[in-house]
């Protein structure tokens, strides 16, 4: 599976653990990316990868998140990504219950 599926899937998981997008309708809010950055190690293989996200950063608008790809015990790639919550087309603040640990 390409890197930017497994991060997608990856922060998807990450998003349910916190409600998921229906928490986001709720709030009337959505998130963007902002910006991502990739780092190949190794390749992704062999399959299935294994995956780690961290919240590397919580700031009033947008929240950076850390992957991590494993395949066995190596690591093989790794992500980070800046969402931006936004409604309307303009930046708003993050719903408190993006910035909490779970």
């Amino acid at each position: 599976m390409p890197l930017r599926e497994l991060v997608e899937e990856a922060f998807l998981g990450w998003l349910d653990a916190r409600g998921g997008r229906s928490a986001l309708r709720r709030a009337a809010v959505d998130l963007v990316v902002r910006a991502a950055s990739w780092e190949f190690f190794a390749p992704i293989r062999p399959e299935p990868a294994t995956i780690a996200v961290h919240t590397e950063r919580v700031g009033t608008t947008s929240i950076t998140l850390a992957f991590t790809v494993r395949c066995a015990a190596d690591v093989v790639a790794a992500a980070t990504v800046t969402y931006v919550c936004v409604r309307g087309g303009r930046t708003v603040p993050l719903p408190a219950h993006l910035g909490v640990p779970v």
